[in-house]
């Protein structure tokens, strides 16, 4: 099977040639799993490579943004309206969208950056699951925000513009959260 040769092949040493075989990873998982059962047993096991080297980590997290994104739109193209919303309401997208979220504050960048690069490859097909925070407003000068989650909208726009803002951040991570905040605004 040629999927799982390329999921061994995730844990390339070259940076260049990793994000590729995931690329055509996540396009085979995305378009290439018939059934339901099939797909999400391929993103639970791109989900559970915490424990691997940096390298297999992040090709897994750029497989499985690819893999999110073409499943997505592979519903999309079929105009398969029922599968597209179980794929929106299933566990597998929103524990997806919420390990993605988590890696946004990672302290290796290469994570970070696979982060940003799937979330808007993501949000820019669908709107994210994420729950909607409102401001409190105290007075008319003055507003206080709410104790927020991880998975609130606020907390991604903060946390992803907050990487744009920061001098601190790789330039190539500041252009990948510019682009992402455009991105999400699409979905």
């Amino acid at each position: 099977d040629l999927r799982a040769i390329l999921a061994y092949s995730l844990r390339e040493v070259n940076e260049s040639v990793r994000i590729l075989i995931a690329k055509i990873y996540g396009i085979l998982v995305g378009y290439g799993s018939e059934d339901t059962k099939d797909f999400n047993s391929e993103i639970k096991s791109l989900l559970n490579m915490t424990q691997k080297s940096l390298e297999y980590q992040h090709g897994s997290v750029v497989a499985l943004s690819n893999a999110l994104f073409y499943r997505i739109l592979f519903f999309k193209q079929n105009g398969d309206d029922v599968a597209f919303a179980q794929l929106l309401a299933s566990d597998e997208l929103n524990e997806s969208t919420a390990y993605l979220i988590t890696l946004l504050t990672d302290p290796k960048s290469l994570l970070t950056l696979a982060a940003i690069k799937g979330l808007s490859m993501i949000g820019c097909s669908i709107e994210l699951t994420l729950e909607e925070v409102k401001d409190v407003e105290v007075d008319a000068t003055t507003k206080m925000d709410v104790d927020e989650s991880k998975s609130s909208k606020n907390y991604v726009f903060k946390t992803i513009l907050q990487l744009l803002k920061s001098s601190q951040t790789k330039q190539k991570v500041r252009e990948d959260a510019a682009h992402c905040l455009g991105h999400l605004s699409i979905g």
